[in-house]
């Protein structure tokens, strides 16, 4: 688990990042973490996947205004570039991160 300060510095870093805010007890989100898994090891090194636990962290929860999980929000150089609330297919999910700028 990493801390709120840790994360922002990942955020404002040059590495886009996937926050991924869940619950241990959300079954949406129990479907959605497999499929987050599998995409971290496909952008290893190019994308930063970071679980947000609600019941935990709620600093980043009101921060990045979290009403329903699972919720993923994908930022680049600080900057929100993509939202997905409920649970959605890999495909949805990849269309989102294709949404990132490649530098």
């Amino acid at each position: 688990m990493k801390l709120p300060g840790e994360i922002e510095k990942l955020i404002d870093s040059g590495t886009p990042v996937l926050l991924e805010f869940y619950a241990d007890w959300c079954a949406p989100c129990q479907q959605t973490s497999p499929i987050l898994e599998e995409l971290a090891h496909q952008f290893e090194g190019k994308i930063r996947f970071v679980k947000v636990n609600v019941d935990i962290d709620s600093t980043l929860v009101e921060k990045y205004e979290v009403y329903s999980i699972p919720t993923v929000v994908i930022i680049q150089k600080g900057k929100e570039v993509s939202r997905l609330a409920g649970a959605k297919s890999k495909q949805q999910y990849l269309q989102a991160i294709s949404l990132l700028k490649q530098n």
